[in-house]
């Protein structure tokens, strides 16, 4: 289910991660990249995040595949929130200001 959920809301931002998250962020191992590339380039992605552990199926596929592809190997999920909020700038909590009309 969290994986459905993740990678329905990069779609929206025109990326797609395909895996699964452990509860404790590490992004795990996929099959089926080949078929997972050429939905992608059919939907329209320009952006892919993959498991770090498939980089070496990534570099198997034909170039035409590829072509077109912006591909990130993420590790854990703050490598892909990083990626998808490239602008994001998260306010230490000590510096935090709270709203006391609240």
């Amino acid at each position: 289910m969290s994986s459905f959920l993740l990678f329905f809301f990069l779609s929206f931002f025109f990326s797609s991660l395909t895996g699964e998250l452990t509860l404790t962020g590490r992004v795990t191992r996929i099959g089926g990249v080949k078929e997972k590339i050429i939905a992608a380039k059919r939907t329209g992605m320009k952006t892919v995040i993959l498991p770090k552990s498939n980089q070496p199926d990534w570099e198997e596929l034909d170039e035409n595949i590829k072509e077109g592809i912006n591909v990130h190997f993420v590790e854990h999920f703050s490598q892909v929130f990083e990626i998808v909020f490239p602008d994001f700038k998260q306010t230490p909590p000590n510096q935090l200001q709270l709203d006391n009309n609240l």
